[in-house]
């Protein structure tokens, strides 16, 4: 039904109602009823020209008619097509209007569209950006590299006949005890780190060099063969580039990783921005999509920061774990916490694998954390890093943290023991939650947390 606000002088509810009928003969049952005024006011809503000064109602009823068995008739057409197609496409309503699905020939994307005159056309995102789009499907896609811009709608292909199931059985893809998993059970990216198609969080304090070492591990997946989609709202062009040059990138590298400084992308919490996603990271085939830093991807009002984060999860995320593209987002620590992220609980709840970066206690060397683990990566759970400059930018991996200074940090965190305080103020907030820690092994600890709140 017409919602009651918004709308105009000239019109009145009771005949536009009459455009959501759901039939052709209950429509015209309505025109029936209408007076003269009224049959004028529905052609102005139909859009049809019409003179309020040629009182010829007759007429004027003629074409509301026509114009509405018309308006029904691209209706069934459209019913006609989403029942043919959207389950053999995976038919997606687009905002604005039509549907969005996948190119059959290319498995490019691709979007169908009924015009005013009710025939269908489709358009086509290039590889160059461009967009096609023709009012009749005929020709081969232009993805394929053969002739023409467009797909033959009746060579799309059609939902599969209807079976009859004549006992249970397992759905397709079903897990299965019989089949045998791959050496490792897991594709690395970055070894004992990062694994294809896992959802991976870094976070650490502003300035600790996050960016510098997620651009290091994506040359480092890229040339073991993987395709990187870098989406940087962090830093400018020339401190990217600088930094790819001194880390030894060549021209093949970037053929194969993707870095887009503050590119403009709708809201990812929302389903323009999840879509607009979707189709760059299709665009690029990316294996990996990388997010420097995440907080600037959503800025959108909801109910909570859990709901923010959980939409984004499940309408921009999702669909590409689903197909096999890791996602690592960047994060920075909460302003009260150092050794969490911000939001931390509502953004924690759907990674895989999450780590912590912050400054060690030697110019140059940074612990690397990993305070999750839902996927059991098989090494230690913190390792040293080395930034090196020499012959080329990188991060080598030093020794193991100790495991009882690892649990030190973490029983000092959840005692909720300030970064700045000292051995004394440590011991008795330790000695209060009922923990107890040996000297040397609290002195390193409390070490480590000071050397990331002065960096």
């Amino acid at each position: 039904m017409i919602p009651k606000t918004g709308v105009k002088w000239y019109q009145k509810r009771h005949v536009l109602d009459i455009l959501e009928m759901e039939t052709e003969a209950e429509a015209l049952a309505a025109l029936d009823a209408l007076d003269g005024m009224d049959v004028w006011r529905l052609l102005r809503a139909l859009d049809q020209p019409v003179d309020p000064r040629d009182f010829r109602y007759d007429r004027w009823r003629k074409e509301a008619a026509q114009a509405l068995r018309k308006r029904h008739a691209e209706r069934a057409k459209l019913r006609t097509f989403i029942a043919t197609h959207d389950k053999a496409l995976g038919l997606t309503a687009r905002p604005g209007g039509g549907f969005n699905f996948t190119c059959p020939e290319c498995d490019g994307p691709a979007a169908a569209f009924l015009s005013k005159g009710g025939s269908f056309y489709v358009t086509h995102t290039l590889k160059s950006g461009a967009l096609y789009g023709w009012e009749n499907y005929s020709g081969s896609c232009p993805l394929t590299g053969r002739y023409g811009p467009d797909i033959n709608v009746s060579m799309l292909p059609t939902n599969p006949p209807p079976r009859v199931a004549t006992a249970p059985a397992v759905p397709a893809g079903a897990l299965s005890l019989d089949e045998e998993d791959e050496e490792g059970d897991q594709d690395w990216l970055v070894d004992g780190i990062v694994a294809r198609g896992d959802y991976v969080s870094l976070f650490g304090p502003s300035g600790v060099g996050k960016s510098l070492l997620m651009l290091d591990w994506s040359l480092r997946m890229v040339r073991r063969g993987a395709r990187v989609l870098y989406l940087d709202k962090e830093n400018p062009k020339r401190a990217i580039r600088a930094r790819l040059k001194a880390m030894g990138a060549t021209p093949e590298d970037m053929s194969r990783l993707a870095v887009m400084p503050f590119v403009d992308l709708p809201d990812l919490a929302t389903p323009a921005g999840a879509q607009a996603l979707a189709d760059m990271s299709h665009q690029h085939c990316a294996d990996v999509v990388v997010l420097d830093t995440i907080s600037k991807f959503s800025q959108v009002g909801q109910a909570s920061q859990t709901d923010r984060w959980t939409t984004m999860y499940n309408i921009s995320f999702t669909p590409l774990l689903a197909g096999g593209t890791a996602v690592i987002q960047l994060d920075h620590t909460g302003l009260s916490n150092q050794t969490r992220e911000r939001d931390s609980g509502a953004k924690r709840d759907n990674v895989s694998v999450a780590y912590g970066l912050m400054p060690a206690a030697k110019a140059g060397t940074l612990t690397l954390t990993r305070v999750k683990n839902r996927l059991h990566y098989p090494g230690d759970d913190a390792i040293t890093l080395q930034r090196v400059t020499e012959p080329v930018l990188t991060h080598t991996t030093g020794n193991r943290v100790d495991p009882e200074i690892l649990g030190a940090l973490r029983e000092l965190e959840k005692a909720g023991v300030p970064l700045a305080a000292g051995r004394d103020a440590a011991r008795e907030a330790l000695k209060a939650a009922g923990v107890s820690i040996g000297n040397n092994i609290l002195a390193a600890a409390i070490r480590l947390r000071k050397a990331e709140l002065e960096d």
